[in-house]
């Protein structure tokens, strides 16, 4: 029997991103949204804060912690 890991059951739901994009193709991570709306909306929120910065909103599509959909 072949044993996966299994992302945490937040994680599955919460598939929208919201990512500061960094140099040379980096990104980190801020937060994560049930709805893309959500996610649109915090990135919007971000981008009148921080104008200097960069942010995006990233669809995550994996199911599990190895990245196998």
């Amino acid at each position: 029997m072949e044993t996966e890991s299994i992302m945490p059951y937040a994680d599955r739901i919460q598939r929208w991103i919201v990512v500061r994009l960094l140099s040379q193709a980096r990104h980190q991570d801020l937060a994560r949204f049930h709805k893309c709306s959500d996610a649109e909306g915090y990135c919007h929120v971000m981008r009148r804060l921080y104008p200097n910065e960069k942010f995006e909103v990233m669809f995550d599509p994996r199911t599990s912690e190895n990245g196998i959909s």
